[in-house]
């Protein structure tokens, strides 16, 4: 969706002239539903969900990442990076897996020497680390239930 200060200015722009500014709505009588955002990359303008989800993964580069995560208000480390490739990796070469958290820990481990616990990779993913690593990753949203 967008932003409060997003929707602010929208029907800021409203009042002054009395108009919507182009494309900020749908048009007809769905006033209510939000076109999809866009966020701007190295001078490219990269569409993205209501939820923040790139539209297209294949529109995905770690410029792309690095900027998801500074919407999402996180620095990218290295284990970041570990997490984001194997949700990537994942997705592209295994038939679209989104892995549970469960999952994730247990591979992670693999790579990282010793199992992580949920606490260490929500650490690196407050939001939990399948869902906000999926955004910046630039994979669809997860839609299944939370849970193992």
């Amino acid at each position: 969706m967008l932003r409060v200060t997003q929707l602010a200015a929208l029907e800021y722009d409203k009042k002054l002239t009395g108009r919507r500014p182009a494309g900020a709505f749908a048009s007809g009588n769905n006033d209510k539903r939000i076109i999809d955002m866009a966020i701007e990359v190295n001078g490219t303008s990269i569409e993205t969900t209501d939820n923040g989800f790139l539209v297209t993964y294949t529109d995905w580069n770690e410029d792309v990442a690095r900027k998801l995560a500074e919407i999402e208000g996180i620095e990218l480390t290295e284990q970041h990076w570990d997490v984001i490739n194997y949700l990537r990796d994942e997705y592209i070469n295994n038939n679209q897996n989104q892995p549970m958290e469960r999952v994730l820990l247990k591979d992670m481990g693999k790579k990282w020497g010793s199992k992580p616990s949920s606490k260490d990779v929500y650490k690196l993913f407050p939001l939990a680390p399948t869902k906000q690593g999926t955004k910046i990753a630039g994979l669809p949203a997860v839609m299944r239930k939370g849970g193992y």
